[in-house]
């Protein structure tokens, strides 16, 4: 008997619905199930949690806000998302907190967190935070068209409708540390040399966590000794950008197609 945790974040919605209009995945059907997904950042803190259709409806948010954690347990304990059993080499079914959702298969893409999800599978994914900081100021006599980096100084300043953006640096972190918010300080210390006019008001500061692989490749494909799970996680800081093609490759698995030979190279079990 095995478990899993069935999660995808959020981009894994907008990729899997665009791939039915692609020429190259035109007989992908449509998806049906259920996905859970965390958000994190901005409004929502740390990971909050999520369920959805596949095809992207009915989303509800199943924890609160801001919960620091796995897509496992709360802070305090409480389940949040947990699985059922699965028979020899298939998950068949999830249990959330108040229903059994049925799963034909598994998407395992929950940025850090993934690793924490693998070794309930027997496979190791050793991910590692490579933490940026961000401060949001107030609007106000500094104005950009474009985001502006200070190639020196390693960070960009982009303009947002609610003010400026300051985000950069890389600290690698294990889970759960806590934050070093003399970076965001120092954000907005380098914002300051650089324009010494700004005056806008600290609104918000978070931290968002890259998830990266020890060989700097992602990992993308089948989970090794399960017919139906499907990794796509370790993007560093190239989640966003990449997200729509790791729809589409996982897409085309589901389907029956073989990954290209190149990607061989991100197996999802080559860590053991």
């Amino acid at each position: 008997m095995r478990q899993v945790l069935l999660v995808a974040v959020a981009a894994a919605l907008s990729l899997l619905a665009a791939g039915s209009s692609s020429p190259a995945t035109s007989k992908i059907g449509p998806l049906k199930g259920h996905i859970v997904f965390t958000r994190a950042g901005g409004a929502f803190g740390d990971e909050t949690i999520f369920v959805a259709r596949a095809d992207g409806t009915g989303e509800r948010q199943i924890s609160r806000r801001g919960v620091t954690c796995c897509p496992w347990a709360t802070p305090t304990g409480s389940r949040i998302v947990f699985a059922g059993s699965a028979p020899g080499d298939r998950v068949t079914a999830v249990k959330t907190t108040d229903q059994d959702l049925p799963a034909k298969a598994v998407v395992i893409a929950a940025g850090r967190a993934s690793g924490e999800l693998t070794r309930l599978l027997g496979f190791n994914a050793p991910l590692v935070a490579e933490r940026g900081y961000h401060v949001m100021l107030a609007p106000d006599n500094v104005r950009f068209d474009l985001p502006v980096s200070p190639a020196e100084r390693g960070f960009f300043i982009t303009p947002m409708e609610e003010g400026l953006r300051l985000a950069g640096t890389v600290e690698l972190a294990a889970p759960h540390q806590p934050p070093s918010w003399h970076r965001a300080d120092l954000l907005v210390r380098h914002l300051k040399e650089v324009f010494p006019g700004v005056s806008g008001a600290e609104r918000s500061r978070w931290i968002g966590e890259r998830p990266s692989l020890p060989d700097f490749r992602p990992a993308i494909g089948r989970a090794p000794r399960l017919a139906n799970v499907y990794c796509g996680y370790g993007h560093q800081h190239v989640g966003l950008t990449l997200a729509t093609a790791t729809g589409r490759l996982i897409a085309r698995l589901m389907e029956g197609e073989h990954l290209p030979e190149a990607l061989e190279a991100c197996n999802p079990g080559r860590f053991g």
